[in-house]
């Protein structure tokens, strides 16, 4: 497998910047940083939490409703 196939495959984007969406990124990079680098040494370099606020700037549409700007986003 490819270097790029697995930080692709290694990569976990969280989509929702309000309370819950920062508290389950926040929990998800702990339990990498902790105990999937403890455990799985050779992949910590690729494990990476992004996450995404949903919103447009309008603040009136949903970004998951607006498929331009959906293209937008790295894929995954």
């Amino acid at each position: 497998m490819s270097e790029e196939e697995k930080a692709r495959l290694l990569h976990c984007v969280v989509i929702g910047g309000g309370p819950t969406g920062v508290e389950f990124s926040g929990e998800l990079s702990d339990f990498i940083m902790r105990d999937v680098r403890e455990r799985y040494a050779h992949v910590k370099d690729y494990v990476k939490v992004t996450l995404i606020e949903v919103r447009t700037l309008d603040d009136q549409e949903h970004i998951l409703h607006r498929p331009d700007l959906l293209k937008k986003l790295p894929l995954f």
